[in-house]
């Protein structure tokens, strides 16, 4: 009884982390907009002028990270059958959401802190507090990235290759994590190939479709219930 409650669990978890980070996309740019990243002066007047907005979203991408953790644990004792290297990709999804969260703190604290500092700060302040701002958007985005390439290009790829390999999830589900894999996997390769800059968000797209089709795989799927005793 134990295994089921913790495969529903995480096939719960897994469906509302869509629904936050779904959500948190459409308040921010519903509330926020399109805003230059390359302009830290923009992007600090944009977050003052959207605070709401731009933390109610942070705060949806924190919980949507924190419950790709339980749904890691739900997707591998669904697949634990396929080997026990599923643990590597227990403990990728749960360094790389662990990373999401990190970023959206420092996003946090840039809405609570920094931005309306920036705008109450005298004209020899302001070029400081831009260079602080500069650091810990680049700061985040590292950690964004190397969060998407543990939890979507190494979690979900053993996740995706174990779907494949056993009758637990249909196929075509087990190929859409493995798409979603070569795009976070090109996230690499963006320092050499331009082109592909697009890639990032494109690879956090079909993965979280992924994650949320998955939970409802699991979920739905009838587990045996052990004798009791």
């Amino acid at each position: 009884m134990e295994r089921v409650s913790l495969v529903k669990v995480g096939g719960v978890c897994a469906i509302l982390a869509l629904v936050c980070f779904v959500a948190a996309a459409v308040v921010y740019f519903a509330g926020v907009g399109q805003v230059d990243s390359s302009d830290v002066t923009q992007v600090l007047l944009a977050v003052n002028d959207n605070r709401a907005a731009f933390l109610t979203s942070t705060w949806l991408a924190v919980f949507g990270s924190a419950l790709l953790i339980p749904a890691a644990l739900g997707f591998f004792q669904a697949l634990r059958d396929a080997g026990a290297l599923l643990w590597i990709a227990v403990a990728a999804m749960f360094t790389g959401a662990l990373l999401f969260i990190a970023a959206a703190i420092i996003q946090l604290s840039v809405g609570y802190e920094l931005a309306p500092s920036y705008v109450e700060a005298s004209d020899a302040a302001k070029p400081v507090l831009t260079v602080i701002a500069g650091t810990l958007d680049r700061i985040k985005e590292l950690a964004n990235d190397i969060g998407l390439l543990l939890l979507f290009g190494i979690g979900i790829l053993l996740f995706a290759l174990a779907g494949l390999r056993t009758s637990i999830v249909p196929k075509w589900v087990g190929w859409l994590g493995l798409l979603g894999v070569i795009f976070a996997w090109l996230t690499v390769l963006e320092p050499v190939v331009e082109a592909l800059g697009a890639q990032n968000g494109i690879a956090f797209v079909i993965s979280m479709v992924w994650i949320g089709v998955m939970g409802l795989v699991v979920l739905r799927r009838q587990e045996p219930v052990a004798p009791s005793e």
